[in-house]
């Protein structure tokens, strides 16, 4: 039924803005209404969605046009683009994913000149190349995965900075520094993977201690502590019978395989883009790691 009303309103949208072309806030319902179904239709028709989504991204880039100096709609463009990249990876279409991912970044990396200290814009940009550092590593290229999740990191330690280490801004630096660990783990780094989970596991404690905590940001301390038990238990065994190296990520009897964390969010809203990063997320990546998403405050999701 839900489903059916966004459909109707976004064809009564359509009919209203062929008579009111310039009706930006007709344009702006409509682009939310479009993202609302491609959420809506992401697991049952992922054709749909992807078309719904596309959509959404036409109509915004007109808006861009149309407003150059407006850097809200700039925002919101780069956050579609992050939404619909999480699309593009659940139907295992990573490249395109990649490149999505990419535009999201440029945008905010733009707006970040002018805007240095904003909080919003540099959550924004860590999440999009968390996104795409996790997919690079997804199609092979593992050096530029790391070289963007490292990006990341310095992006998401700068928000730590000027929010006071909220509870979400550590949950997502932690997040990060996991996803880097699993990267570098792949690339049999075993030194720089430790280090790695080691700080996952010092930012996530820290977040778990605040009183604000979530079971979210437990379940998500307790992966970080996995693979750091794991990687040092296999470091051990390789030391104790002189194995040459670690070929790559494997999973042990009774150990589970390297956990991931990703971030994404998403809202079910009329007045507002459907995908924002400050709410619950709606894409989760399809990779054989489980991931890890957090919908209570939106910042940490899969």
């Amino acid at each position: 039924v839900r489903m059916i009303r966004r459909l109707l309103c976004a064809k009564t949208y359509k009919r209203l803005l062929t008579s009111r072309p310039d009706d930006e806030q007709g344009q702006r319902y409509l682009t939310a209404t479009l993202e609302n179904l491609a959420s809506a239709t992401s697991l049952q028709s992922p054709a749909d969605a992807r078309t719904f989504h596309q959509q959404a991204i036409e109509i915004q880039h007109r808006l861009t046009q149309s407003h150059p100096l407006r850097q809200d709609l700039q925002q919101q463009l780069a956050v579609s683009y992050d939404s619909f990249g999480l699309l593009l990876t659940s139907i295992s279409e990573q490249t395109e994913a990649e490149v999505a991912f990419l535009k999201a970044a440029d945008i905010q990396r733009q707006l970040l000149r002018t805007s240095p200290t904003s909080t919003v814009l540099l959550r924004q940009l860590a999440w999009s190349n968390n996104h795409r550092g996790q997919t690079l590593a997804r199609i092979g290229r593992v050096v530029d995965a790391t070289a963007v999740l490292r990006e990341s990191l310095h992006t998401q330690q700068q928000a730590c900075n000027l929010s006071g280490d909220e509870v979400r801004d550590l949950s997502a630096l932690g997040g990060i520094w996991n996803n880097l660990g699993y990267v570098l783990e792949g690339q049999q780094d075993t030194a720089s993977a430790i280090e790695a989970y080691r700080a996952a596991v010092e930012q996530l404690t820290a977040a778990v201690n605040d009183k604000t905590a979530t079971d979210r940001d437990r379940d998500a301390l307790q992966r970080a502590r996995m693979n750091l038990d794991r990687i040092l238990r296999r470091q051990t065994d390789t030391q104790e019978t002189r194995d040459v190296a670690i070929v790559a990520p494997r999973d042990e009897p009774g150990s589970s395989p390297p956990q991931t964390m990703s971030l994404d969010r998403s809202e079910d809203s009329l007045t507002n883009n459907a995908f924002r990063p400050d709410n619950a997320g709606a894409y989760s990546l399809r990779t054989s790691a489980q991931l890890i998403t957090r919908s209570d405050d939106g910042y940490f999701g899969a």
